[in-house]
């Protein structure tokens, strides 16, 4: 499936997503800044090469996961070694991910690319460590 984008504001916010990707068929997104290029990945478990591409030319500053299941981030290691990017995953649900990972995510963190920012939010139930962005 080709790389849909989902946005493109005039302030230089672009989101994008892959759907569908993977037998899970999940929904991987990439947040970006149109003149600084630097970008987040979320929730890639898998493709990791179709996602690598779809991120060609950006400068990912994470890879963010949203939560512990294995469809969330199956195949992290393999997009990490591609993008060459750090992982990142709610502090509750780390045990759970394939790899280690390189931040844990707490409540109100901020991320930050080009002017643009976003935060984390616990929000445990579907996992002790999930997080919503926003």
């Amino acid at each position: 499936m080709p790389l849909e984008e989902l946005a493109h504001q005039p302030n230089g916010l672009v989101v994008r997503s892959l759907r569908n990707i993977g037998p899970m068929e999940n929904n991987i997104f990439i947040l970006s800044d149109a003149t600084t290029g630097e970008a987040y990945v979320l929730d890639a478990g898998f493709e990791p090469e179709q996602v690598a591409e779809a991120a060609a030319g950006l400068t990912v500053k994470a890879i963010l996961i949203t939560h512990g299941h294995r469809d969330h981030h199956e195949n992290v290691g393999t997009l990490k070694s591609l993008l060459k990017a750090p992982v990142g995953i709610g502090m509750d649900d780390a045990a759970q991910l394939s790899i280690d990972p390189d931040l844990l995510i707490v409540d109100q963190q901020v991320f930050s690319f080009g002017p643009h920012s976003f935060q984390a939010i616990h929000t445990p139930g579907h996992t002790p460590g999930s997080t919503c962005f926003a």
